[in-house]
């Protein structure tokens, strides 16, 4: 899971490079920036609900008898 997390956020990084080069002026880069944004918030967010769903599913067959 964590190698999920950085790979997102390397992808972020290469992606914050080309959107410098790609952009055509500050408004650009600015929504290209919270786009890549939100997407690398959301890939976090979805890592940690796979942690705490494999927690969730350890525990009940842990429980079990």
């Amino acid at each position: 899971e964590l190698g999920i997390e950085h790979d997102s956020d390397a992808a972020d990084r290469r992606a914050q490079t080309v959107f410098l080069d790609a952009a055509a002026d500050f408004r650009e880069l600015h929504l290209l920036s919270q786009l890549a944004s939100g997407l690398e918030q959301a890939t976090d967010a979805l890592a940690r609900c796979g942690l705490m769903l494999k927690d969730h599913v350890l525990d009940d067959l842990m429980a079990e008898p």
